[in-house]
């Protein structure tokens, strides 16, 4: 049904007086109807399960006439549908989620043309998504393949940890041109996934501050909140560690006893 019949539509039903709409929530075809008659009408979604009780064959015309029945009789028990505000918001989540699951694709594909190429980085660092593992990936595409320039854009955190040699023999392998081009397009596609889900975000905080500013400042509040509370935990057991460590050392316990004596 194009938008033009469904405006008509509406007309129609406003000149014969008619107050109430009621549909049947089929998949997302109730929604460019729900918008277009959400000003004019009071509107009430039925759930599909429901209206399928109507006994004998079904048409359209039965369909329509089953669900006047329903709403003359106020049978229908009515689905939430929240405000469009609260849709826009709600798409760009479900838009975000999706990125997310991208992200995660192009990672899992990238890290398998490093497996095919005997390059086990992944073994050693602490996600895909580091900066040393970005770094290497973007050397590689440059055609760099010495494992002793590689190992130089590994974090020294994880070379302390496992390691120079041990790092130097998992960067080590053989790199096909074919190889380069696949992770240039899948970098390609993770940094445009990347810039996607940063426009959602800021349109969501955009339309949250300008919508529900007083809500997304206490929101926004108590995660900072949250945040400098668990990070103020953090660094104090961290040094309550330390001071036991330090207290228990044998030269601090050696300094203690002949203080005491």
């Amino acid at each position: 049904m194009i938008t033009r019949e469904i405006k008509r539509m509406g007309s129609v039903m406003k000149s014969h007086f008619v107050s109430e709409v009621c549909m049947e929530s089929t998949g997302i075809y109730w929604i460019p109807v729900w918008r277009l008659l959400e000003n004019n009408f009071q509107l009430r979604l039925v759930n599909a399960q429901f209206l399928k009780q109507l006994p004998g064959r079904k048409s359209d015309v039965k369909d329509a006439e089953w669900i006047a029945t329903v709403l003359l009789k106020e049978w229908a028990r009515d689905n939430f549908v929240p405000d469009g505000n609260i849709q826009s918001l709600r798409q760009y989540g479900r838009r975000i989620n999706e990125i997310n699951k991208d992200l995660v694709r192009c990672q899992q594909h990238i890290d398998m043309i490093l497996q095919r190429c005997n390059i086990r980085l992944s073994n050693y660092v602490s996600n895909m998504d580091s900066k040393s593992y970005r770094k290497v990936v973007d050397a590689l595409i440059k055609a760099e393949t010495s494992s002793y320039e590689l190992v130089k854009l590994v974090h020294g955190r994880t070379i302390h940890r496992y390691s120079k040699s041990i790092i130097q023999d998992a960067l080590e392998g053989d790199v096909k041109q074919s190889d380069r081009d696949l992770l240039l397009q899948y970098t390609q596609m993770f940094d445009l996934y990347q810039l996607q889900k940063q426009q959602c975000m800021d349109s969501m905080i955009q339309k949250c501050n300008e919508l529900y500013p007083k809500a997304f400042f206490h929101i926004i509040g108590n995660l900072r909140h949250r945040q400098t509370f668990s990070s103020y935990h953090h660094i104090r057991n961290r040094r309550q560690y330390e001071t036991v460590c330090h207290s228990s050392s044998p030269c601090v316990m050696g300094r203690t006893a002949s203080t005491q004596r």
